[in-house]
């Protein structure tokens, strides 16, 4: 388990989202732009010019990476053998012809 920052294509992908919105806000701002009047059509003509190079500037900022710290668990202590007794002993040469003779 880690804590590493995401990938590159998640990065990627988050950036063309909040592009693509970006976009859509202006091309919603160009036909609002020719349908109202007053101060409201310049706030969406400012919003149409204006929007292009803040999308950019925003989605060329990439994200920072953060420094991840990897986290350590303890050993898991495990049960160990008992010791090895001369007749356990399995390189003993005494023990092992005994046992080979009596094989039938």
């Amino acid at each position: 388990m880690t804590t590493a920052a995401p990938g590159r294509s998640h990065d990627l992908r988050s950036r063309q989202r909040r592009y693509l919105w970006m976009m859509g806000i202006r091309v919603a701002c160009l036909p609002l732009a020719v349908l109202t009047t007053g101060w409201v059509r310049w706030i969406f003509i400012i919003g149409a010019v204006v929007l292009p190079y803040i999308a950019v500037v925003i989605v060329n900022a990439a994200s920072r990476p953060t420094h991840g710290t990897i986290e350590t668990f303890p050993p898991v202590q495990r049960p160990e053998l008992p010791p090895a007794t001369r007749d356990d002993d399995p390189n003993d040469q005494k023990h092992r012809s005994e046992a080979f003779r009596s094989a039938p």
